[in-house]
């Protein structure tokens, strides 16, 4: 089919593929099969693609935050959104991630994502018009139903990729991916060749996030960023913080500060993050 995409053998070496562009910001979790079905030595290379994958992020609490949920008969948290400040204690923690076994209830599995992890008290950023990402990973056919669980997730908003590793079931990747299929689904022949398609979805994934920076930086005018709007009791003094140099050009009228359009993108983002962080919403006016 030809809106699934398929891979090739590759090297199952702790591949890194090329990097997300700075400053990006999403809420990523990962929601990955432990079945029996998968086996030790198998299970070793989603390990190895996980670590891939969360590699090629800019991790932290006020750029991308990751979570971690392993499901077979149960599901069960690896770690949260915000259990982890840093990229580093998450690659460790891959690298040992621990083997369940068990059967496959992808459905509850979904089920137990929404519930457990896209809240807020789990680190979700979903009321600061944060992404919401979902990349589900399984080899086999669920013994539940996926396509309703699958449906709630989408319903808050949440965008879900769906990759199948050798006999997962296509008609239930779909069920669970969103539309596109020939952006949000992915198939294998074989856990081998899961290294082989780390690049592709990185990009993918990558896209996602550069875009949802995109539309929160969109230029008011041809020239100018829009202005962001902080709370009435900050001024000029409190958001220098939020500076790591000296002091750059600045605007601050109304409550409403304006990063100079002769800054560039990355600091622009930086800034505009570090500032929602500060008044608790990530929004700029228009």
């Amino acid at each position: 089919d030809k809106s699934v995409i398929s891979a090739h053998r590759h090297s199952n070496c702790w591949a890194t593929a090329a990097p997300c562009g700075r400053f990006g910001v999403a809420d990523i979790v990962f929601m990955v099969d432990g079945s029996w079905s998968i086996g030790t030595k198998n299970f070793e290379q989603i390990r190895q693609f996980l670590y891939t994958l969360v590699n090629s992020f800019d991790v932290g609490p006020d750029r991308v935050r990751i979570g971690l949920v392993q499901y077979s008969t149960t599901p069960r948290t690896e770690f949260l959104l915000n259990t982890y400040q840093n990229k580093s204690d998450i690659l460790d923690y891959i690298s040992k991630l621990p083997y369940m076994g068990g059967g496959t209830e992808t459905g509850q599995g979904l089920d137990f994502m929404m519930r457990e992890h896209f809240i807020d008290a789990a680190g979700s950023r979903a009321k600061q018009n944060v992404p919401q990402i979902a990349v589900v990973i399984t080899d086999g056919k669920s013994q539940d139903n996926v396509e309703s669980h699958a449906n709630e997730l989408k319903k808050k908003g949440i965008v879900i990729y769906a990759i199948g590793i050798k006999e997962a079931d296509e008609e239930q990747l779909r069920e669970i991916a969103n539309l596109p299929h020939s952006q949000h689904v992915y198939s294998v022949s074989d856990f081998t060749a899961l290294q082989g398609i780390s690049l592709s979805v990185v990009q993918t994934l990558c896209t996602t996030v550069e875009e949802a920076k995109r539309q929160l930086l969109q230029l008011s005018t041809g020239k100018g960023f829009a202005p962001h709007k902080v709370s009435g009791d900050q001024n000029l003094t409190n958001t220098g913080e939020c500076w790591r140099e000296k002091p750059r050009p600045l605007h601050l009228q109304a409550n409403v500060i304006q990063v100079n359009t002769q800054t560039d993108d990355d600091l622009r983002w930086e800034v505009l993050v570090c500032l929602s962080r500060r008044s608790g919403r990530l929004q700029l006016t228009t």
